[in-house]
């Protein structure tokens, strides 16, 4: 498939590449090694570990230097010159037009039990601003399925076209959300007797990158997130593969998410769905935020 940007075909090839590498250890004791906590604040796992290093030695072999925020390492600048990184906070970390937002695996936990849902997904854009997100790339490893958009010129699955449902009730809509059983009242107070009882059915998958392309590809009709632990890498390639497939992503507030500079610091809930349900959920948002 032919795409517009230099980055797209790059990106296609080497999440591909990630995934064979990580494979054979997905749901062995190997995999599940554990290391310090990563930037991101999680656990860093032998398979995330192993998956990051790949990704990022493949972006040094196209001898550009770029910005990168990923789970595992943070926030650093690959000088091509020097070939090294540099942190942050670093005098010599400087700003490029490759921005690269990295998740090695996500939905790990699954992985890491041998669960057939998790995914790499990685994200560009020409600077640190949220709008500026040009390339969406999300890798679905246990299906083989390869999830791809660019700005402007729509979303993918394995090169075919793809949209949103057609969903125009949420009593009909199915529903994809994810739990955290240490914050079962205050994650869903707000809403677990409101939105969750009138949709049709309620799916719990944990990885929201997947998720989010479920909903680009009529899968799911909503996905729905209280949760406030969502990180920009989690969520920044399945946003432009979802809205780029005429979805809408809201925060919890029923806002649209605002411009910003991507940070690992910064956590999401939203809100992402069909736009053939906006209007209804626009009409319940009082009730469904219990406001």
């Amino acid at each position: 498939m032919i795409y517009t940007n230099r980055w797209t075909n790059r990106l296609s090839d080497l999440i591909k590449e990630a995934a064979q590498e990580i494979i054979p250890i997905v749901g062995t004791v190997q995999g599940q090694k554990t290391y310090s906590r990563g930037a991101g604040g999680d656990i860093t796992l032998e398979i995330d570990r192993k998956a990051e290093n790949f990704i990022l030695n493949c972006l040094k072999k196209y001898k550009e230097s770029f910005n990168v925020i990923s789970e595992e390492i943070g926030n650093r600048y690959w000088d091509a010159d020097q070939e090294l990184f540099f942190k942050k906070d670093s005098v010599q970390y400087k700003s490029t037009s490759n921005f690269f937002l990295i998740d090695p695996v996500d939905g790990s936990t699954n992985a890491k039990r041998g669960i057939p849902f998790y995914c790499i997904s990685i994200a560009y854009a020409t600077s640190a601003n949220f709008t500026d997100l040009q390339i969406g790339v999300v890798y679905d490893i246990a299906t083989n399925d390869l999830y791809v958009a660019e700005k402007g010129h729509g979303s993918y699955l394995n090169e075919k076209p793809i949209h949103c449902s057609e969903a125009t009730t949420i009593s009909t809509a199915i529903l994809g959300t994810d739990l955290d059983p240490r914050r079962i009242l205050p994650d869903y107070q707000l809403f677990k007797q409101n939105l969750l009882t009138q949709v049709r059915k309620v799916r719990v998958f944990g990885a929201c990158a997947l998720e989010l392309c479920l909903v680009a590809r009529g899968g799911l009709d909503i996905y729905f997130d209280m949760r406030g632990i969502t990180r920009i890498v989690d969520i920044a390639a399945g946003i432009l593969i979802l809205t780029e497939a005429g979805g809408i992503v809201w925060n919890e507030d029923f806002t649209s998410i605002k411009n910003h500079e991507v940070s690992l610091n910064l956590h999401y809930s939203l809100i992402a769905f069909t736009p053939t349900l906006s209007k209804e959920l626009k009409e319940k948002r009082r009730d469904i935020l219990n406001i």
